[in-house]
């Protein structure tokens, strides 16, 4: 499908409309946030783009919890895809990203990385 990127390597050619989420099993709840995002992206000329994590950010904060995917990366940008997704960027959820503060998150990923 060609969106599935990592954070490493991403850098988007023009700016992004972005969600930020896991969106395991692609439910009509997540489908409506896809429309909606695809719309605002299509009205101010950016590309329509999801930031999710790998590992789930469960398993990092919550080490002893059980958590059970429904989807791999690669299935869910498929499934993504088909909405009108451009991008579906993975960044590694570890430790130190959890710390962050949120200035440092909005700045560093979602303005320099992601051009919001």
């Amino acid at each position: 499908m060609g969106i599935l990127e990592f954070s490493a390597s991403f850098s988007p050619k023009t700016k992004t409309t972005v969600t930020v989420g896991t969106f395991d099993g692609v439910h009509l709840g997540h489908q409506k946030i896809i429309a909606q995002l695809v719309t605002a992206a299509k009205k101010n000329g950016s590309a329509p783009t999801l930031l999710t994590f790998d590992p789930h950010p469960r398993k990092v904060v919550q080490p002893n919890a059980s958590i059970s995917l429904i989807q791999t990366l690669e299935e869910r940008a498929e499934t993504l895809a088909q909405l009108g997704l451009k991008h579906m960027v993975v960044h590694p959820f570890t430790k130190a990203f959890s710390q962050l503060s949120a200035a440092d998150y909005v700045k560093e990923f979602l303005v320099d990385m992601l051009r919001v």
